[in-house]
């Protein structure tokens, strides 16, 4: 019984830090992301944000991601 509780009590506490740390995480994920690309690819040839500009291509069976870099259209 106290092994039940204690491992309840455990298990709330990891899914109350998960909670609190989703976001966060994600924020900072996007944030390295976009940092390692403006490596590869200067802001001055694009005028949107690459790294959530994706898209997920199928490629032999696997999910690959795909970063889009757009530029504006100069008239």
């Amino acid at each position: 019984m106290v092994l039940g509780c204690f491992s309840l009590g455990a298990t709330l506490l990891l899914a109350l830090a998960y909670g609190l740390t989703k976001e966060p995480i994600q924020k900072s994920e996007l944030d390295d992301l976009r940092h390692s690309l403006e490596q590869v690819i200067p802001a001055s040839i694009h005028d949107n944000n690459p790294a959530a500009d994706t898209l997920q291509l199928p490629v032999d069976g696997k999910s690959l991601l795909g970063i889009t870099a757009r530029a504006r259209e100069s008239t």
